[in-house]
């Protein structure tokens, strides 16, 4: 099948072509290294003397990604740098450079905060002073508050995903050290698109949203949401290196519903303290 392909190539070399590349790389991203060389091998109809070893297409996967890790991490250092701020920590450290508009719209919603507190105060006069219930106003500022349209909202979903690194042996070399890698997942959606960022490191990858957000132009005039998992490390990066702009922070519906979950079978099977209260419970949820 691939004799008239590349003749000048060895089997291995061919491995570098761009169109091989991205289909191996596409491959790759849905299943092992082990059962993505074996399909490989077998729609290329490889002798065994040709055959492509996982390993081979393992280190191929690693370079294109530490290329494409490093040329994010340039540019992302780059449209830092020219707003002013530490590309390794996050901090503002020229404000000449940072864009002030960030900040005027940062102390427009302090005076939305302000206008709240004044709503809510008027209600709170405007119950005390009247008797009859039914004319009591029963709603807070929070409750009609109406939702921001999609196209002037940017939605950011940070996650941890910790995954079994696979386990592969060389000849003459013992296995891997590592065991266990932690990766952190950004998704961010706004009406110009969506993008996709993911690093070994939280702090890496919310710099390098916070880039993409400065270089889109999407902290001004943007409503800004964070849904995370509830983890504290998450939580407080994202107050440490946003806290310039104002956003909400949500808990994602997944970890929400597992949390609820939690909660319910605690309250459920709990101690044997609780064994008559249980009871009571299950007899009015179960009835």
């Amino acid at each position: 099948m691939t004799d008239n392909v590349n003749k000048d190539l060895e089997p291995t070399e061919r491995m570098w072509q761009p169109k091989f590349k991205k289909n191996v790389i596409n491959r790759c991203a849905c299943e092992s290294y082990r059962n993505a060389t074996e399909g490989i091998n077998n729609f290329l109809e490889r002798d065994a003397n040709e055959m492509i070893s996982y390993r081979t297409l393992q280190d191929m996967i690693k370079k294109e990604g530490m290329l494409i890790k490093s040329k994010i991490q340039e540019d992302a250092e780059q449209i830092l740098e020219e707003s002013g701020i530490d590309p390794i920590n996050g901090e503002i450290v020229c404000t000449e450079k940072f864009p002030i508009e960030i900040t005027e719209y940062k102390m427009s919603s302090s005076t939305q905060k302000m206008m709240k507190e004044k709503i809510e105060e008027a209600i709170s006069d405007h119950n005390s002073e009247v008797e009859n219930e039914d004319a009591k106003i029963t709603f807070n500022y929070e409750d009609n508050r109406m939702p921001s349209p999609p196209n002037e909202t940017v939605s950011v979903a940070v996650d941890g995903v910790g995954v079994d690194h696979q386990k592969e042996k060389r000849a003459g070399k013992t296995l891997r050290e590592e065991k266990f890698i932690q990766t952190y997942v950004a998704y961010i959606r706004s009406a110009e698109g969506i993008y996709r960022v993911a690093t070994d490191s939280i702090t890496q990858t919310l710099l390098i949203v916070l880039a993409y957000l400065l270089k889109m132009r999407l902290l001004v005039g943007r409503n800004l949401e964070f849904f995370i998992n509830g983890e504290k490390k998450i939580r407080d990066e994202i107050e440490r290196i946003f806290y310039f702009c104002k956003f909400d922070l949500y808990f994602d519906l997944f970890h929400l519903r597992l949390k609820c979950y939690q909660k319910l079978s605690m309250a459920l099977y709990g101690g044997k303290e609780n064994k008559e209260r249980n009871s009571k419970i299950r007899s009015k949820l179960y009835s």
